[in-house]
């Protein structure tokens, strides 16, 4: 929800009014506020999107933006994909699916710039990806998966 991601990490109103929750800008806000509460060295990932079975904003159902970020580097990912008017639950699993993909080939990346790859992967031990589900006035915190490398 728009509340949750302004009131845990400090995404701004301007980023949600102007651009709106479904938007690059506020992925990337939601990285930076992921990054502020990291460990250095942390892998954070941000998925904002529109996942049935309504359009919302005048974005249509599919549309999702996902953000891959090192917390102590620079290097970021952010990408907009579209899956298409399909079920709620198989948009959720692309997008982690992306998500991931995108979080390998970001360390992959990383990887051909040899002192960067030692020190993220002598500190990077494991990797939790996370999912907040609004209920009413309620935020729910859901664990997906914790694997350790």
């Amino acid at each position: 929800s728009n509340n949750s991601k302004k009131k845990l990490l400090n995404v701004s109103d301007e980023a949600i009014n102007s651009y709106g929750a479904v938007s690059y800008r506020t992925v990337k806000e939601m990285l930076a506020g992921l990054c502020d509460q990291a460990e250095s060295k942390t892998l954070t990932i941000a998925i904002s999107g529109v996942a049935w079975p309504k359009r919302s904003e005048k974005k249509p159902v599919g549309l999702v933006f996902i953000g891959v970020k090192l917390s102590s580097y620079e290097s970021e990912v952010i990408a907009e994909l579209n899956f298409g008017d399909i079920e709620r639950n198989k948009i959720q699993q692309k997008s982690v699916n992306e998500a991931l993909k995108m979080s390998l080939s970001l360390i992959k990346d990383s990887w051909e710039r040899f002192f960067f790859f030692s020190s993220v992967f002598k500190s990077l031990d494991h990797i939790k990806c996370y999912c907040f589900k609004a209920y009413g006035n309620q935020l729910l915190l859901h664990k997906w998966t914790e694997r350790y490398l």
